[in-house]
């Protein structure tokens, strides 16, 4: 929750918060209807990571967990 309220005024940055780019595996870019895009990164550490849609308000439904193993 805290940071999707700051990625609320972050339209500049594709949502993503200056100050949180460090808490950010990967990201696609922002996407119309329609469009498609693919994000490719290394996984992290083994353990469970939070990801979420940093779009005003989709946050709320579009959200899950990455497992590393």
């Amino acid at each position: 929750t805290v940071f999707a309220r700051a990625a609320m005024p972050s339209r500049a940055t594709d949502y993503i918060p200056a100050g949180m780019k460090d808490k950010v595996i990967a990201h696609p870019p922002v996407l119309g209807p329609k469009q498609k895009a693919e994000v490719a990164f290394k996984a992290p550490a083994a353990g469970t990571y939070t990801y979420i849609c940093s779009f005003p308000g989709h946050y709320m439904i579009m959200r899950g967990t990455l497992t590393v193993k």
